[in-house]
């Protein structure tokens, strides 16, 4: 409830509680009452992590911070063309994460609505309807399968054919998606929502205790 919510801030502001993980209903509910806002959640609008500093109450969104660790692995500067599938927040933090090197944004979405969002808020996003492309270097599966196409790659296969990676940001189980499976028959490079969701989680600790976690301490590879 929202007033547990103020309490939870309160501790923080005491030195009570090192800062915060916010899931939903309250990562936008808790931006306006906070006293600083990392860039990332003026790109995203949503705040997932909490802590204070110097500037009082900051939120941050990991999410942002989770993608460019994922991709850093894969030499971020050779992605310069990338297409997203689907439109929600996922979308918004890997839109925030590239849009310093890519030269080619390409978003498609189902519903018109968010995607006239998704373009008020990243001005130099191309929208799949207006491009005359099929060349990516990376590819990211953004969006829940409509009901009864759960088996069916959401992402048109001539854009995989030329992909250098491929990103599946909501495959979180142990099973391959079907995003997943075609960039296996393809030989194609692949990052999964699990690797994803652990590096967001490994920022948000950073930034609680002030520490980075070095490579030696934690493993990855050894987490999944």
């Amino acid at each position: 409830m929202q007033p547990e919510l103020y309490q939870l801030l309160l501790w923080i502001s005491d030195g009570l509680l090192d800062g915060l993980l916010v899931n939903e209903p309250w990562r936008k509910d808790v931006v306006p009452i906070l006293n600083y806002l990392d860039a990332s959640v003026i790109h995203v609008g949503e705040a997932n992590t909490i802590a204070l500093t110097k500037e009082g109450l900051t939120g941050y969104n990991t999410q942002v911070e989770g993608v460019r660790r994922v991709l850093s692995a894969y030499s971020m500067k050779r992605l310069k063309r990338i297409y997203i599938e689907g439109t929600d927040l996922y979308a918004r933090s890997v839109i925030a994460a590239v849009r310093e090197f890519a030269e080619l944004i390409v978003v498609r979405g189902i519903r018109e609505e968010p995607l006239v969002e998704l373009k008020t808020n990243f001005p130099e996003i191309e929208l799949a309807q207006n491009s005359f492309t099929d060349h990516f270097d990376l590819i990211v599966s953004s969006n829940l399968p409509q009901q009864g196409f759960e088996k069916i790659d959401p992402v048109p296969p001539k854009f995989m054919k030329n992909a250098k990676l491929v990103f599946d940001i909501l495959n979180l189980s142990n099973e391959p998606s079907p995003t997943i499976e075609t960039a296996q028959r393809l030989n194609i490079p692949f990052i999964t929502g699990k690797e994803f969701a652990i590096n967001t989680a490994l920022a948000s600790f950073e930034i609680w205790t002030k520490q980075a976690i070095s490579p030696s301490v934690i493993s990855i590879e050894d987490l999944l």
